[in-house]
């Protein structure tokens, strides 16, 4: 599936799957995996990194999404405002999240000579970057289609109304 297969049904219907993506990524700001502790000791560190991944993953497709990558059949911010312009070196360590979780990238022998990545310094630089990314986006999107910015609310009957733009103040209102 092409760029040709964008077109807007399919754009339509994409957005439950984009706000899946922010929810996730949300949640697990808002959540992190420090209630793992209350697990059975045997689980507390698989529970708490299998959380971790997932977070991660979700912001990884949450990038991809605002970033910059070539027209694919990969639905970008781009397909839905024609002027977006969000670049991916508006991150600093994006190459640590992909090379680090998605891939076996070289970068991971780093730990050998510095030490243990950490996670918790990465969440707290990069992420609000990519919140205020998406923020932004909704903020365009609003005012230069509102329906499609309704759909971000409420993409299909049975699904709950989410306002994502206070959601996003708040944690990034914390995040500062």
């Amino acid at each position: 599936m092409g760029t040709k297969h964008k077109t807007p049904d399919v754009l339509d219907a994409m957005i439950e799957h984009v706000r899946y993506e922010v929810m996730q990524v949300l949640e697990f700001r808002m959540f992190g995996n420090e209630w793992c502790g209350l697990l059975r000791d045997d689980l507390q560190g698989f529970a708490a990194r299998g959380l971790l991944e997932a977070g991660l993953i979700h912001f990884r497709c949450l990038i991809e999404f605002l970033g910059d990558q070539p027209a694919s059949d990969q639905v970008m911010a781009r397909d839905y405002l024609k002027d977006w312009d969000w670049k991916i070196g508006e991150l600093h360590q994006v190459r640590a999240l992909h090379g680090r979780v998605a891939h076996l990238g070289t970068v991971r022998c780093s730990v050998a000579i510095d030490g243990d990545f950490s996670w918790q310094r990465w969440l707290m630089d990069e992420a609000p970057v990519v919140l205020r990314g998406f923020r932004d986006f909704l903020v365009q999107l609003r005012s230069s289609s509102p329906e499609r910015y309704q759909l971000f609310k409420q993409p299909r009957g049975g699904l709950p109304a989410i306002d994502l733009l206070p959601l996003l103040d708040s944690v990034l209102a914390n995040a500062e």
